[in-house]
């Protein structure tokens, strides 16, 4: 007898240590899979198949070549910023006001990217970059035209990754210089290099955006920061209209929005979808155009190497501009899925779970995984649904995630702590791990590429490794808790 209890300590101590190590095995792995989002990818993705008109000849045409174009982007300005600013709405009303679909993620260089090279994130595999891209790549188009010009406000190496032939600020700028380069420095060469006969100038301003990060898109300081760029803008448009009359062409752009409290990065269509606007020579049919159309960022590549006389891209999806703008609108055509094969994987791992999870329960309705519903449900309510927006995915202990899914672990400790007292507790470990294991799996397989970014399945597979280390950390410790005798009531007095 002794010895039969002492195999049955022994297990549970072996099944407790199972389970702490594959706790620790899944902490590590998230943090090494977060880590892998930064990485850059080797691209290749399919060109996105973005629609024509059924119109030939002049429905299907583009812009043609001018001697001044001018790019300005206000990094971080939402749709419904933008239409409250005036310098940016007094130029979208004598051009042509589109709404743009920038790809995904929702990330300052990815997105430039695709605006100076013609090819959506997946196609170049910068996907998620937060560094200089060193060489710039292949068929930047700022590296093709000699005479260009990059002025940043802040983050230099963003927009010189793209091989303007001259930029400001210097990369090697001293931190304590930024602040005054970007007050005093950045709009006085703004304002020079617009006047100048730099054929491709562009501005990038991002005191918008900063002011985002820190405060969120509802905050009055973004509210400020977004107009005083527009102030800026307006006097840009101004200078360069007495300078050069009516040869330039203008290109005013956001990158990505800002959730209410701050961030971006997901597939949101606040943040996706921005607002664009071009002027000119050649937009004499703007008036023609419906307001607002959706295109897509490579649809303004496409425009800018119109613009610049230069072919685009050979392997880019960017149309002419008035047959993106006549063709039937294809939100969330850019954005990458998961395919045929992925489902199918999904579906087989979560059903043989499921019927592994049943029998495990024996049968019993209650005895399933409900922790991991009310988990979840607890994490969306307390934070947010998770996106790449969602500064709780990205942090590498997973203390937002796991302090708000408390609930669920609370539950599953009172379940797992009286069932494992009453039932093998390898069987509870399955109940109740089982499912969760094949969902955190399924997130894994739909969202797996490098590096792994989907819409949707990227940040939930950071949430589901959360919720599913804590829980085999949860019933480990409920396994070696049932190794405590329970105590008796006291002893009757003899």
């Amino acid at each position: 007898m002794m010895c039969a209890m002492s195999r049955a300590v022994a297990a549970r101590l072996g099944l407790a240590a199972a389970l702490l190590a594959v706790a620790f095995g899944l902490f590590t792995a998230r943090r090494r899979y977060i880590a892998s989002f930064f990485q850059r990818g080797p691209g290749g993705a399919d060109k996105p198949p973005l629609a024509l008109p059924p119109e030939a000849g002049r429905a299907r045409a583009g812009l043609g070549p001018v001697r001044f174009l001018r790019v300005a982007l206000l990094d971080g300005v939402d749709r419904d910023t933008a239409d409250m600013l005036p310098a940016y709405r007094a130029l979208c009303a004598r051009g042509l006001s589109l709404t743009v679909d920038v790809g995904f993620p929702t990330v300052s260089l990815p997105i430039q990217s695709a605006l100076w090279t013609g090819l959506v994130q997946q196609q170049s595999g910068i996907e998620f970059v937060q560094a200089r891209v060193d060489p710039p790549p292949a068929g930047s188009l700022p590296a093709r035209e000699p005479s260009s010009a990059a002025v940043s406000e802040t983050h230099a190496f963003i927009a010189q990754s793209f091989g303007f032939a001259r930029a400001w600020p210097r990369l090697d700028t001293k931190k304590e210089d930024v602040a005054p380069w970007a007050e005093r420095g950045f709009p006085i060469v703004a304002e020079q290099m617009v006047a100048s006969d730099t054929r491709l100038v562009f501005v990038h301003m991002l005191a918008a955006d900063t002011a985002g990060h820190k405060k969120g898109r509802d905050s009055p300081e973004f509210g400020a920061a977004a107009a005083n760029l527009d102030n800026l803008l307006g006097r840009l448009v101004d200078l360069d209209r007495s300078v050069h009359g009516d040869r330039s062409r203008w290109l005013v752009l956001a990158d990505h929005g800002h959730l209410p409290a701050g961030g971006h990065g997901g597939e949101e269509p606040r943040i996706r979808l921005v607002r664009a606007c071009l002027a000119g020579p050649g937009l004499e049919r703007a008036g023609d155009a419906p307001s607002g159309h959706l295109v897509h960022m490579v649809d303004l590549s496409r425009a800018v190497a119109d613009s610049l006389g230069l072919p685009p891209h050979p392997d880019s999806a960017g149309r002419p501009l008035w047959a993106a703008v006549a063709a039937t609108e294809q939100p969330k055509i850019t954005l990458p899925r998961p395919g045929p094969l992925r489902w199918a994987i999904a579906a087989a791992l979560l059903a043989a779970a499921a019927i592994a999870t049943w029998f495990a329960a024996r049968r019993r309705v209650w005895r399933l995984p409900w922790w991991w519903v009310l988990a979840y449900v607890s994490v969306v309510s307390i934070q947010t649904v998770p996106s790449l927006s969602t500064p709780m995915i990205y942090k590498p202990l997973g203390q937002d995630i796991y302090l708000a899914a408390l609930p669920g672990l609370i539950a599953l400790a009172i379940l797992a702590g009286a069932a494992v007292r009453r039932t093998s507790p390898w069987r509870v470990a399955a109940a109740q791990l089982l499912v969760p294991a094949a969902v955190t799996a399924v997130g894994v397989v739909l969202s797996w590429r490098t590096p792994p970014l989907m819409p949707l399945w990227t940040a939930h597979t950071s949430v589901f490794l959360v919720l599913l280390f804590t829980g085999a950390l949860v019933v480990a410790l409920a396994v070696l808790a049932s190794l405590v005798p329970m105590r008796a009531g006291p002893r009757a007095e003899p």
